[in-house]
């Protein structure tokens, strides 16, 4: 299962983006964005004999509520994305485009916050996802 179904079995009906959209839908949404990092350095360990060259990415999942929706409204949701970080992670297995995902670990996550912009509400988890090249 890639990051965006497990998002999909986790908030069924909130659709889920690459990038943010444009016009911004009306309804919540979640947006999958690839961290900023300096450099992906791949690092290397032995498992069963056998050196394995892994690296990372950070990746931001962020929940944006639908228009007019309080801090409040958006807390639900926002719990139910707390466990795609607490037990969800281990069933994301890959990522399209990218090899097998060897592990998902998790971050400090956004609590919901207003957005002066959107005047949205939005959270957010950090997820650390591990490749083996």
């Amino acid at each position: 299962m890639n990051i965006a179904q497990a998002l999909a079995a986790l908030l069924p009906g909130i659709p889920v983006h690459e990038s943010p959209p444009a016009p911004l839908p009306p309804t919540a949404y979640v947006v999958i964005s690839e961290l900023p990092v300096s450099k992906l350095r791949p690092f290397y360990v032995v498992e069963t004999g056998e050196m394995l060259s892994l690296w990372r990415m950070p990746l931001l999942v962020t929940l944006y509520g639908r228009e007019g929706w309080k801090l409040a409204d958006l807390r639900p949701n926002y719990h139910k994305l707390m466990r795609l970080a607490d037990r969800g992670a281990a069933q994301i297995t890959e990522h399209p485009g990218l090899p097998n995902i060897r592990g998902v670990s998790v971050n400090a996550p956004l609590p919901p916050t207003p957005d002066p912009q959107s005047r949205r509400p939005y959270a957010g988890v950090r997820l650390l996802i591990t490749y083996v090249e």
